[in-house]
Parts: C-alpha cells; sequence; structure tokens
C-alpha cells in the first residue's frame, strides 16, 4: 500500500483511508492507482463494514484536486492522459456504488476531484471552514460530463446549474442548506468520532444485503452509463483540454504553482481539476 494512502481498520470493522500527499494530495496517476488498490482490497474483505476518507495533510486541505500535469497536453501524452482519465473516473465509479457505506470527512478547501470524491460517497462529515464545489469553470475547464450528473444527483436541480457555470466554492451554511453535508464539526480533530458515531448510528444497523441491493438499484443506472460513456467523456475532456486558450490557462496555472511550491492559494481560485 502507497505511503502516500494509508488504511487502517478497527475492531468494529470500519476502515480510515487516509491521504497524505504533501503537499496538497495532488491526485496524480499515482495516487489513483494507489487508491484503486486500496479500494479493491477493502470492497473484498468482508470484515470491512464502511470505509471513510481523510486528509492527513499539515495545512487544511482534504485534496487540491486533479493534478493540472496530468492534464496539461504539453506536460503529458495522449496514451498517459486517456490512463489518467480512465483510472481516476473509475475509482471514482467504484466510490459511488461501493457496496460498503462510504463517508468523506472534509476539512478545508474541497475542489473540483476532491469534490467529485466526497460527492461519491454516501455521506459527507465537514468543519465548519471547509469549502467544496466543482469549480472547473474558475480555471478554464468544462466541468465533464459525469461529474455535472453527479453533483447533480446530491446537490439537485435547483441548486446544481448555478454551481457548475459559476464554478462556485460552497462554504458549509450554503452546503448545509443544499443537504449536501450531512454532519458539522469545530475542528478536523473532530471529524473522525464524529464520522464513526454518524457510521454507527445510521449505516452500522442496517442489514447488509438490503442496503447493497437498494444502493445498486439507486445509483446502477448513472455507474453504468458513467463506465460505458467514458470514452465519450474523455474524447470531449480532450478536445477541450487541446484549445490553445485552455492550454494557455494551465500553463498560468503552473507557472502559479511552481512560483508558489505547490501551496494552493484559496478555495475560491483553486489550482487543480
Amino acid at each position: 500500500m502507497s505511503e502516500a494512502i494509508v488504511c487502517e481498520t478497527d475492531d468494529d470493522g470500519l476502515s480510515l483511508v487516509t491521504f497524505q500527499s504533501e503537499p496538497v494530495n495532488a491526485m496524480t496517476l499515482a495516487f489513483w492507482e494507489s487508491l484503486t488498490t486500496v479500494l479493491e482490497k477493502l470492497i473484498k474483505d468482508d470484515n470491512v463494514k464502511g470505509i471513510m476518507f481523510r486528509s492527513g495533510l499539515q495545512k487544511n486541505v482534504f485534496t487540491a484536486g486533479l493534478s493540472i500535469e496530468e492534464l496539461h497536453v504539453p506536460a503529458t501524452t495522449p496514451e498517459r492522459m486517456k490512463k489518467f482519465w480512465f483510472t481516476f473516473s473509475k475509482v471514482l465509479i467504484t466510490i459511488y456504488r461501493c457496496p460498503k457505506p462510504t463517508i468523506a470527512l472534509v476539512n478545508g478547501a474541497c475542489p473540483a476531484g476532491g469534490c467529485g470524491l466526497a460527492l461519491c460517497c454516501d455521506a459527507r462529515v465537514m468543519t465548519k471552514d471547509s469549502a467544496m464545489g466543482l469549480n472547473e469553470v474558475q480555471i478554464g475547464i468544462a466541468v465533464p460530463h459525469f461529474w455535472s450528473k453527479l453533483m447533480y444527483s446530491v446537490f439537485g436541480p435547483q441548486y446544481t446549474e448555478r454551481a457548475l457555470l459559476t464554478g462556485k466554492m460552497h462554504k458549509v451554511p450554503e452546503l448545509l442548506e443544499m443537504k449536501a453535508v450531512d454532519c458539522v464539526v469545530e475542528h478536523r480533530d473532530a471529524l473522525v468520532g464524529a464520522g464513526k458515531k454518524y457510521w454507527q448510528k445510521v449505516y452500522m444497523p442496517l442489514p447488509a444485503e438490503a442496503y447493497q441491493a437498494t444502493k445498486e438499484d439507486l445509483r446502477g443506472t448513472l455507474a453504468d452509463s458513467w463506465l460505458s460513456g467514458l470514452e465519450m467523456e474523455f474524447e470531449a475532456a480532450k478536445s477541450f483540454l487541446s484549445r490553445p486558450k485552455t492550454i494557455e490557462n494551465l500553463g498560468f496555472v503552473r507557472q502559479m504553482l511552481a512560483a508558489s511550491g505547490g501551496r494552493k492559494k484559496a478555495p475560491s481560485s483553486s489550482s487543480k481539476m
């Protein structure tokens, strides 16, 4: 198991997956490949009854999102970009239809790819200073097709269109109004305990087979469409990422990242996707 992603399971069968790739948990190809391995083991393990995801970074960031290095056309190859796209997408689909309850423990900034992972979970426990959103439009990237569908499934019709078109990073009061967050805590140190309490109260008492069958019925259609539509989504994304203006925008973002040592500026202007 990669050192950037560590996992421990308690006596109740609740697994805690910690992302600790300094400085901002950039979601590179290696990150997604490691998470693929972790999830395969946890899903196959009958002793695991639930999964929580959290950040173990020193700074107050869940993850800065997909690595720009993997998306900037001059920095990669068509083959690597496709492998990256399919790898992270399959991980998100796996989390979305996971037969075991999943909870995202979010602290601080959670833009774009991090938001996508959190939206795939059954529940989200967040610190009061968190901010979450699909902010691709703000950095000059079109939101991936199935990410829009994913946000719609959580935010609903009233909020999704405005959220996607503005690329806004939503703070906790707004997320509570949207019913996109299930529990709020004061500090990040309280996330694990609150997440476990939520799991014990909501999911632990449920008959596993009934939960799994109902979840698959609710989420299977979108998951299947997402999986079968990956080629279409990737080709559309590659076409947009290959536009001169997009290449210029992402090049500027990379320069900002290099100048800041990979540090993220602010939730409203994320340097990642």
